[in-house]
């Protein structure tokens, strides 16, 4: 359906925002259920040790966790288009109201209210038609903006959403390729968003495989920075002490140089 030029004035935008918000804080909820739902399921094998039982429950474990975190993801895509949908209509609603005082500078009244383009007595003769029709053209290429804004979002909206009796897949999206200088780039806004949009298991993956990355990523949570930053301490923590105990043999200046720069790290550590 394309949108009227009555229709973009009258958009509540802040409503919009407001659904926007709404979905991003049921993203975050799923979020943390997905991981409560890790720690809580993480000692099935305690209780079905082998065989067929103790598979099924893991299996069945694992994939509701995907479930969930796929939902998230459904959640936070229908945040972001509805957020992005407001931002559009605003601008266009912007770019209206330059239009008119440009307008109005020519001499020309502009009544987007009413879709009239009036001249003035005055100027009727200095005013051309085709100058109103440039006007008019302005008008319907920001409507025509407009619409392939609220297009975009629908699309968006319909692939990101399920049938009563039909829930989100159990497959596991794809892992993405993130180093340091691409993460450094963006801003604390763009990192936080990049972050929120990935499945929370995604994310338990990256803070495990790439800790020294996250753990630095001003913009993402706090709680999942310090995960990171843990996580660096304990495997820093581990390959000192496997240091320690491989360095017993070692003797000379060289030896007792390496064992006092060792334990001062060890020491740091645990402060």
């Amino acid at each position: 359906m394309t949108i009227s030029l009555p229709a973009l004035l009258r958009a509540d935008l802040a409503a919009v925002r407001g659904v926007a918000e709404q979905w991003r804080r049921l993203a975050l909820r799923i979020d943390r259920a997905v991981e409560d739902l890790t720690l809580r399921t993480s000692d099935l094998e305690d209780h079905w040790f082998s065989g067929d039982a103790a598979q099924l429950a893991r299996d069945k474990g694992v994939r509701l966790r995907v479930r969930l975190g796929n939902a998230h993801d459904n959640c936070v895509a229908t945040a972001v288009a509805a957020r992005e949908f407001a931002d559009d209509l605003d601008q266009c609603r912007r770019l209206l109201g330059q239009l008119v005082t440009e307008a109005h500078g020519h001499g020309l009244e502009i009544d987007l209210a009413a879709g009239e383009i009036t001249v003035p007595l005055a100027l009727a003769g200095a005013v051309t038609q085709a100058t109103i029709d440039a006007y008019a053209q302005q008008i319907a290429q920001i409507l025509a903006r407009a619409d392939e804004a609220d297009q975009r979002a629908t699309a968006i909206l319909a692939r990101n959403s399920y049938r009563e009796d039909f829930g989100p897949a159990d497959t596991l999206p794809e892992s993405p390729q993130i180093d340091g200088p691409t993460l450094t780039a963006w801003t604390p806004r763009h990192r936080a968003e990049w972050w929120q949009s990935l499945h929370p298991l995604i994310q338990d993956r990256l803070i495990t495989e790439q800790p020294d990355l996250i753990a630095t990523a001003t913009g993402l949570p706090t709680h999942d920075r310090e995960t990171a930053s843990r996580l660096l301490r304990a495997r820093a923590e581990q390959f000192l002490l496997a240091a320690r105990a491989q360095d017993e043999s070692l003797r000379g200046d060289a030896s007792s140089r390496a064992r006092v720069q060792r334990e001062q790290h060890l020491s740091a550590l645990d402060r």
